[in-house]
């Protein structure tokens, strides 16, 4: 696994040694997507690694939906103008939207968590770490980390949330450790 210092940074009480070792889930949450990779011995294993269409993107048109049927709205709006009433409170539909967009979060990270669950099962319970990072792992993570953090106790694995000013640096180097490692053979190079 290419810089486990950087892990070590979120979950101090992990060894490097032990998050080398370890069989990992990374569980990268994005605006579309959700990818699961499965790491063993510091190696991505593609076989097991998996991905799904959840993400941020996916609840905003879902808070768009609800929103425009809960104030009856005949008319569609697109995604940056429900974001523009989200984010204006002087607006007179603010309250409607912000809440159809919590809703919407709430049943996003409630399929995100159940699909992390079903990675989980689908690797027969071996994992010891679960690594949360992504851009949508830190705009869900209100409603998704208690449900994370319910999973994770009762399974006995331990948790890595990356932060907002690493998650970027995160999706950098798993790129690279993937193109390093997956994508090209080193024999053509």
């Amino acid at each position: 696994m290419e810089n486990p210092e950087l892990i070590q940074k979120f979950c101090p009480e992990i060894t490097i040694e032990e998050l080398i070792e370890a069989n990992v889930l990374i569980a990268d949450i994005g605006e579309g997507t959700i990818e699961c990779n499965a790491v063993e011995a510091g190696k991505i294993n593609t076989d097991l690694s998996d991905g799904a269409l959840m993400g941020v993107g996916h609840a905003a048109i879902r808070a768009i939906r609800l929103y425009t049927q809960r104030v009856k709205q005949s008319f569609e709006i697109n995604r940056q103008e429900f974001m523009k009433i989200v984010n204006n409170p002087t607006h007179s539909q603010h309250l409607a939207a912000t809440a159809a967009l919590e809703d919407a979060y709430a049943q996003e990270a409630m399929r995100i968590a159940e699909y992390i669950e079903d990675r989980y099962q689908a690797l027969r319970g071996n994992v010891g770490i679960l690594i949360v990072s992504g851009g949508g792992a830190i705009a869900l993570k209100a409603h998704l980390e208690p449900q994370i953090k319910a999973f994770v106790e009762d399974k006995n694995i331990k948790l890595v949330w990356v932060d907002e000013d690493h998650a970027a640096k995160m999706n950098c180097l798993g790129l690279w450790a993937l193109g390093d490692n997956s994508f090209f053979s080193k024999e053509g190079a």
